[in-house]
């Protein structure tokens, strides 16, 4: 089964951060990018979505592994819906390392691909202080 990999957010985050990615990989394609709009309803926004992903299940058995920005915020809560009828998971949280993580790992049959995007999520919030780097 092949994953497709989808990045959604609040406005134009989600296309921003694949596009900072390719300053790091080069060239990211076979993802979807949505961006919910102010102006646009979700329920418009999902059914838009929705399309697509029975277009992506037409070509034959496919996971979707969502990764969105906000718990709670109307992307994800858009997309939730959607695990009625699609094999799914989301994960929140977006971030370019999680991002870079799971996009460099899509190849790899055995990755638990949403617990490497929380683990990374996890592992990349991490404080830096002044005072611990003066003598």
């Amino acid at each position: 089964m092949r994953t497709q990999l989808v990045v959604c957010s609040h406005g134009k985050y989600a296309e921003g951060l694949v596009a900072a990615s390719e300053m790091i990989l080069g060239p990211v394609e076979g993802v979807l990018v949505y961006g919910l709009m102010p102006g646009v309803s979700p329920d418009v926004w999902r059914e838009q979505i929705a399309a697509d992903f029975e277009k992506a299940s037409a070509q034959g058995e496919v996971r979707f592994l969502v990764l969105s920005d906000l718990l709670g915020g109307s992307p994800c809560s858009a997309m939730i819906p959607l695990m009625h009828g699609f094999d799914m998971d989301i994960v929140t949280g977006l971030n370019l390392g999680m991002f870079l993580e799971v996009y460099c790992s899509l190849d790899d049959e055995n990755a638990d691909l949403a617990q490497l995007a929380q683990d990374t999520h996890l592992n990349s919030c991490v404080v830096l202080r002044s005072s611990d780097f003066r003598e």
